[in-house]
């Protein structure tokens, strides 16, 4: 794959449709307009139907591209009260940090895990 902003835009285009086409149709996906590499991602009781709920969200923007990494998040915004959001942050972050650190065993981590 070449690594140009035309490759990914193409790449997360064909993903929000293979999630949407999904034979239980339980993704919901959301691309900025014009469609670019940008992916918010969440299912139906995920309380996001105003991008606000709990949703992953993935992008490879020009600033990515010039720095060499891609950003993917798991996060859970303003629709919920504080109190949940640290519940479900803190729950997160403790079920996937063995699965986390496992891809990072050279330490490439970026950024706080949690």
């Amino acid at each position: 794959m070449r690594h140009t902003q035309d490759a990914y835009d193409t790449l997360f285009a064909e993903l929000a449709s293979t999630l949407r086409g999904g034979a239980d149709g339980s993704w919901e996906t959301r691309q900025e307009e014009p469609p670019a590499a940008y992916l918010h991602v969440s299912r139906p009781g995920w309380d996001d139907a105003k991008l606000d709920g709990i949703h992953l969200e993935a992008y490879v923007l020009s600033g990515q591209l010039r720095a060499g990494e891609a950003i993917v998040a798991l996060h859970c915004e303003g629709g919920w009260p504080t109190d949940f959001r640290e519940l479900f942050m803190g729950l997160v972050t403790e079920r996937v940090r063995p699965a986390i650190e496992e891809w990072n065993r050279d330490g490439d981590t970026v950024g706080e895990l949690g």
